[in-house]
């Protein structure tokens, strides 16, 4: 079938046909341009400012000039621009001035800066080549550019026609076609591997081809490089040209290296390339840029509606026009081709096609609607690339009237007024096609000011460099006035040509400026206007609409080009990744067709691989979720791997981080994921479920609120686009899928990350919403500080200052506002804030200030912190509806915030927190404290009711223990004046000051518990979810809770300390701030506790004095009266206090009751006093009154009987002291006895008589120490009457001190007489040590004799002087009678012996005769040394 079929030829027809212009049918431009180009003024200025950049003569470099951008862009068109306007032959550039008005436009500001350029142009298919390299690649592809101009062969394509123009042009100034064959030496038949591998000859065969031209006066030469596309490409925008060659990954790699490195641009300065670059180079060479010097890229962008509206306006005003387009034909069809003026020709060739048979025919031209229709029968390749018919079949319903009004509004692409709009257009709005989403959407019209846009760009993060916006996370600059063009395109037909229409959803407005701006950063800009010009809502009224149009869901079944757009696989910066995914792709396409829950499962896995930044990911299936596809985070691996997610810790909302993402396609099947989430939290607890859906009708149940709100907290359900699914099924193929290449970040190209980046940052932006709103729920378990557990202390101090702010004292409003009177430090509660602020790292990853405990805000500003009631803690203790918990169902229900974030967090430590926080304020209590797992159950209004009646009970009571018995008690121990003023009970003549209070408080704890019960009975008919009244409650309700315990409390606490005696020193009978009942309780069990310490107390000073007594070494003459006269005291101070007798003189003193004794503490009530004087007594006798233990006799630390121990030890070692001195007298009496005549002080015998006398007089001293014990006794009573009796601890060191220093003036003496007697033993040994025993023991030696060893001091000690002389004299004899045996037959004897053995010692040679030595040899007692004569 011809798509554009031949028409009769008229007269009027031919005369006509020149000035008509023909749309280009294959979507290719022409050559030389038969119409002016209008528009991409970007590129325009661009490229201008660039050639007056490089141009200049110390620019020594070839220049590349990237142009990026897909199919049907206008790169050729562009291309063919900047040859013609340097060969002169242009229609005209007509670009946007600053305000907008197209005005007209010359790259050259001159005639002779025009003539410095000559413009070739070639195909990358004749570039290509097996053996191409980087070093040769910008001169071979010029070789090729020049072979027409060189050859005059010209067929009849563009680069002929441009080759022929530079022919006509230079022919007039003597250019020869041979010449310029001659210096490229055509003759020699230069192969491509020659020229590609020699390293000099193409480049010397372009320089002489220049330096030929530049006498022509030219000195640039302008390629225009074209079809620099892959097979993948070619294929994802429709191109039907299979034999041309196209290009690979290692052509890529190649070409890039050719443009970063100098070396090979360095040799041909003259050259400037103008590569006309699919996205995928585009984005090879976007890698390169920033080092590539003289290196220019620009990214194309779609032809404005406005520009093509101009264009075609401008060829109606010159009447080239066939046919005049029925209103918004034009707009309708440049919509349909995703602006892609490729397209744009193909589909309105196709449409005048059409028209001509009407015209033939003689019909009227038909609606845009059937016009379409006709244009999609005729046309395959509309069919097949533009227009999906099949899309509108799709759409759920037989009414065929519908169809036609849905195929008129679909077909005419762009929303009409609703006033407008045929009668059932709005139908069309709760109908939808194949995949659930919605088939039209309300528009609104709007009038944004471009400088309000701006600021929107501004507060949202972008940055302005000149006329381009970047955000942080995208490369690639925005241009704010060419999205807003574009999104004008909806408004193209609207008489105000300042409007714009916008979708009521902010969804919805998002994915269509990603359509309509197709660009990395759209969506955050999109994104940013909205919040700025719409606000906050996610949804307008339907009230707001004005229009009506198509969904943009819709749009992309039925526009084959804005699917394509966003479908295609140019996402690898490796080609070869690119080709091997794309194999993946079709492998994956093919199983799908098996396999119904593979696409899903894929999407899922893309979607934690992106969310997570895990792209290892790859989990089976939840095998329990019947037909539903649920993906789960990883589990832990083993031991200690806990699992769960990784980073994506906006959605990390349980205990192990475990997170489900689950598929719906329909609400049936959002409602039964919502029932299998609820049927699992017990064995899992409660895990945060994010449901994704591609269907807007089930998107709209969602958020329109027609779900219920409980579903809402359990699942996150969100919309993802075509183009958003497409992405996540590529990067989630299953690991079957991925051969030849690895799914991971750094292999992305630049712009697919930008796109991913922006995916994630819009579903985090969702899950801190959905986070947020949880929170508003009170369903999220915040720990009180985020990062990390509160100290008892820290918590305790928080509490204080919330329910001071919260509760009692609201009107305070913070920090400033604290006085000495609340009892708190602001500056400590400061410090404690800024502790519990949540971080700068968590805020950067998305969550809010105020997203913590929530029981201040703003705390990262301390002074400006402001008291809230949770809503969590409104939920989870909500009074009008109370209920138990443990930590198991806590789990079930709550979501755990911040587990990740801090250290020593746990659910268990968040619970724990909380329940003490709800005990603290009488909504909760601990059922048992020792339980496995405790559990906190409500504390009933009606508890509080007990409380005050059991109150009213003891005051009034007569039972033995009631308030009126126990003050009688009271009155016995302590006097009946005071107790009788302060305590008289109710009834009495007249009551107790005290009694008084107690009624008062009791009456006003009732009329507040009555307005408690009224407030609470009236929040439990509010329904469960009904949280802002609880919240508006809350405070009053606490506040009166506290208030009827306070009140209460006043009178008998409900739960009264440990009665321990440690909290008597704090009591005060008169203290207001303890309850009556604790106060009077206190007294009268003090009372008692006194008596039994007084008994216990007297009963161990008695059997200390027993034991002290029966002690051995305490007999006489020790002094233990002493002792036991001081326990004594202890018995007469208790005696006299409480019993009242005054059988001795302590007795008495304490019965009078003076200021300082036992019993004035007890009248006076003093009653820490009492405890003061009776732990001081029993301490003395090893009993402690609080815990009233015993402690052993040996174990007693009082001063008393820890004196006596020091006493009794320092005694015996004075006694033993003067004991080893009468040893040591008498051994050594002995010792010179009988006195040696040589002994050199014979007077020390008579000094060891006097000594021993010495010892006989210290001796008779002690027994006086007993005497001693009254006197001392007398002077410590008075401080022994207080219970004090440290300063015993002096007097052994007094009683002793004389003993001591005698019997060390003695013990010193007879040390002289001892070192005398040692020193004559030791002369006497040394004497016969050195003397004979040297002499002889040569002499044994010599014989094999034993030697005589040294005689030693310790084999003499125990002989006395004169028995020690005898020893030695016999054994000196016994030693000359061995020498003398010895000597026997050789004539020497022991004198002569002497002689010799003097003179050998001593080293000399001994005078010996012959015979002496002959005998002395030969009996081997001397050797003969033998040597040689005459040696000395």
């Amino acid at each position: 079938m011809n798509e554009v079929q031949d028409m009769a030829l008229t007269p009027e027809y031919v005369v006509n046909l020149a000035n008509q212009h023909a749309w280009a049918a294959t979507g290719v431009a022409d050559y030389p341009p038969r119409d002016p180009l209008v528009g991409q003024s970007k590129f325009f200025r661009q490229y201008k400012t660039f050639i007056h950049t490089v141009d200049q003569h110390a620019d020594n470099f070839a220049h590349v000039f990237a142009v990026e951008g897909e199919w049907g862009r206008g790169k050729s068109r562009l291309g063919h621009e900047l040859v013609a306007q340097i060969n002169d032959c242009s229609r005209g550039w007509y670009v946007r001035a600053d305000g907008g008005q197209l005005e007209a436009a010359a790259l050259f500001d001159s005639e002779e800066k025009r003539d410095q350029y000559l413009g070739l142009y070639i195909r990358y298919s004749q570039v290509a080549s097996d053996y191409q390299n980087s070093d040769n690649w910008f001169g071979f592809g010029l070789f090729k550019a020049l072979l027409p101009l060189a050859t005059k062969a010209f067929d009849r394509s563009i680069q002929s026609e441009i080759a022929r123009q530079a022919l006509r042009r230079l022919e007039p100034m003597g250019f020869e076609s041979d010449r310029l064959a001659d210096l490229l030496e055509l003759d020699q038949k230069h192969g491509d591997e020659t020229l590609y591998y020699d390293p000099f000859l193409v480049t010397r065969l372009v320089s002489a081809a220049y330096a030929y031209f530049q006498t022509f006066g030219i000195r640039y030469l302008l390629v225009v490089l074209d079809e620099l596309e892959t097979v993948a490409e070619t294929a994802t925008f429709g191109l039907e040209v299979d034999d041309a060659k196209r290009l690979d990954g290692q052509a890529i790699r190649l070409i890039g290296k050719a443009i970063k490195e100098e070396d090979p641009r360095r040799k041909l300065p003259w050259l400037r390339y103008v590569a006309l670059c699919s996205p995928l180079l585009g984005q090879q060479l976007r890698e390169i840029q920033s080092t590539a010097r003289r290196f220019e890229l620009v990214e194309l962008e779609h032809n404005a509606f406005a520009d093509v509206s101009d264009y075609v306006s401008r060829l109606r005003a010159d009447k080239k026009l066939r046919f005049d387009y029925p209103t918004g034909l034009v707009e309708a069809a440049y919509a349909m081709s995703g602006a892609n003026f490729g397209w744009f020709n193909v589909v309105m060739a196709n449409v005048d096609a059409v028209l001509d048979q009407y015209a033939q025919a003689g019909k009227a031209v038909p609606p845009v609607g059937d016009l379409f229709d006709a244009v999609l029968a005729s046309s395959g390749r509309v069919a097949e690339h533009v227009l999906d018919h099949h899309a509108i079949e799709g759409i759920r319903t037989s009414d065929q009237d519908l169809l036609a009004t849905a195929r008129k509004l679909l077909f005419g692409q762009l929303p009409i007024a609703l006033a407008d709009a045929p009668p059932r257009t709005r139908e069309l709005l709760t109908h939808e096609n194949e995949d659930s989403e919605l088939v039209a959407s309300l528009y609104r019209q709007v009038h944004w000011d471009p400088l309000t846009c701006r600021r929107a760009l501004e507060e949202a993060k972008f940055q302005r460099n000149k006329d381009e916006w970047f955000y942080p996370s995208v490369e690639q600059g925005l241009s704010l006035s060419g999205l807003l063009q574009n999104l004008r395109t909806f408004a193209i037909n609207e008489p105000d040509k300042e409007a714009l229409l916008i979708p009521l959803a902010k969804d919805e407005f998002k994915h269509l400026v990603g359509l309509l701006y197709d660009h990395p950063a759209a969506e955050f800009a999109a994104d940013a206007l909205w919040q700025k010009l719409v606000g906050d809502e996610r949804q307008l009224s339907e009230d707001d609409a004005t229009h009506i149009g198509p969904s943009v869901a819709m749009l992309l079944r039925l526009d084959l080009r804005y699917r394509s757009q966003q479908q295609n696989s140019m996402i690898f910066r490796d080609p070869g990744f690119a080709d091997a995914h794309e194999k993946g792709m079709k492998a994956f396409e093919a199983t799908c067709g098996s396999d119904p829950n593979l696409r899903p499962r894929t999407r899922l896995a893309g979607l934690f691989r992106l969310l997570d930044k895990n792209w290892q990911y790859a989990e089976e299936p939840y095998a329990k979720g019947d037909q539903m596809v649920i993906q789960m985070a990883p589990r832990g691996q083993g031991r200690g791997q806990q699992g769960g997610l990784m980073f994506c810790d906006g959605l990390k909302l349980h205990p192990n981080n475990q997170a489900w993402f689950a598929w719906v396609s329909n609400k049936k099947d959002l409602t039964d994921l919502h029932k299998l989430v609820t049927s699992l939290r017990r064995d899992g607890g409660r895990i945060p479920v994010m449901a994704f859906t591609g269907s807007v009708g089930v998107m709209d149940e969602y958020v329109k609120g027609s779900v219920a709100e409980t579903l809402k907290d359990d699942i996150l359900l969100y919309h993802l686009n075509s183009s958003e699914l497409d992405v996540l099924e590529r990067i989630g193929l299953l690991p079957v899928h991925c051969k030849g290449f690895e799914l991971k970040e750094e292999a992305f190209t630049t712009k697919f990350k930008s796109r991913l980046n922006s995916i994630r940052d819009f579903a985090y932006a969702a899950i801190h919403r959905w986070r947020q709103r949880l929170d508003a729920r009170g369903l999220i378990a915040w720990p009180l500080r985020p990062s990390g557990k509160l100290s008892p202390q820290d918590r305790a101090l928080l509490f204080k200052a919330w329910k001071l702010f919260a509760i009692e004292q609201p009107k305070l409003g913070g920090l400033h506002a604290l006085g000495p009177e609340h009892g708190l430090d602001a500056e400590e509660l400061s410090g404690l804030f800024s502790r519990l602020a949540v971080s700068n790292r968590v805020v950067a990853q998305g969550f809010d200030r105020n997203e913590h405990s929530g029981l201040f805000i703003d705390l990262d500003q301390p002074a400006q912190a402001q008291a809230r009631i949770p809503h969590f803690l409104a939920r989870m203790a909500n009074p009008g509806r109370l209920r138990s918990w443990t930590v198991e169902q806590a789990k079930e229900e709550w979501y755990w915030g911040y587990l990740w974030s801090g250290t020593a967090l746990s659910p268990k430590s968040v619970f724990d927190d909380w329940m003490w926080w709800c005990q603290e304020l009488l909504l909760l209590k601990l059922e048992d404290a020792k339980a496995r797992s405790p559990r906190w159950v409500p504390l009933p209004r009606a508890e509080l009711g007990n409380d005050l009646q059991e109150a009213e009970n003891w005051l009034h009571g007569t039972d033995e223990m009631d308030y009126p018995a126990t003050v009688g008690v009271l009155e016995r121990v302590y006097g009946s004046d005071r107790i009788r003023h302060l305590f008289a009970p109710p009834g009495s003549a007249t009551e107790g000051t005290h009694t008084v209070e107690a009624t008062d408080h009791l009456a006003e704890g009732k009329k507040t518990f009555d307005q408690l019960k009224t407030e609470e009975e009236a929040l439990t008919e509010k329904g469960d979810d009904a949280l802002q009244p609880v919240l508006d409650a809350f405070p009053a309700l606490l506040k009166q809770r506290s208030e009827v315990r306070r009140l209460v409390s006043k009178v008998k606490f409900v739960e009264p300390p440990d009665d321990g005696i440690e909290h008597y020193k704090t009591v005060q009978l008169e203290d207001n701030a303890v309850s009556l009942y604790e106060r009077v309780k206190r007294a009268r069990l003090f009372a008692e506790h006194v008596d039994r310490c007084g008994a216990k107390i007297t009963e161990r000073s008695n059997l200390l004095i027993s034991e002290i007594s029966a002690d051995p070494e305490a007999q006489h003459p020790f002094p233990r009266k002493l002792f036991t006269l001081s326990l004594e005291t202890i018995h007469n101070i208790l005696a006299g206090a409480l019993n009242r007798t005054d059988d001795t003189a302590t007795q008495a003193a304490e019965a009078k009751a003076g200021t300082d004794t036992l019993l004035h503490f007890l009248r006076s009530l003093r009653l820490d006093r009492v405890l003061e004087r009776l732990e001081l007594l029993g301490r003395e006798v090893g009993y402690d009154i609080y815990s009233e233990n015993i402690k052993p006799v040996s174990e007693v630390d009082g001063y008393i009987m820890q004196t006596f121990r020091q006493f009794k030890s320092r005694f015996q070692a004075v006694t033993n002291h003067l004991g080893e001195l009468q040893r040591r007298i008498n051994a050594a009496s002995n010792a010179m006895e009988p006195l040696p005549s040589d002994y050199p002080t014979p007077d020390h015998v008579k000094d060891l008589l006097v000594f021993r006398e010495g010892i006989r007089q210290i001796e008779d001293s002690i027994p006086e120490l007993d005497e001693k014990a009254d006197e001392i006794r007398d002077k410590l009573s008075q401080q022994a009457r207080k219970g004090q009796f440290a300063a015993l601890r002096d007097e052994p060191e007094r009683l002793l001190k004389p003993i001591q220093q005698q019997s060390s003036t003695l013990g010193g003496k007879l040390l002289s007489i001892e070192n005398a007697v040692c020193d004559y033993r030791i002369r006497k040994l040394e004497a016969i040590n050195s003397g004979q025993r040297v002499i002889l023991n040569p002499l044994f030696r010599s014989v094999g004799e034993t030697t005589i060893s040294a005689l030693q001091l310790s084999e003499v000690n125990d002989l006395s002087l004169h028995e020690m002389n005898v020893e030695l004299d016999l054994r000196e004899q016994s030693w000359f009678k061995k020498a003398g045996s010895i000597l026997e037959g050789t004539g020497i004897d022991l004198a002569r012996w002497e002689a010799i053995a003097t003179e050998l010692l001593e080293g000399k040679q001994p005078a010996l005769n012959d015979d002496e030595q002959r005998s002395l040899v030969s009996k081997g007692i001397l050797q003969v040394q033998i040597t040689f004569a005459g040696v000395k």
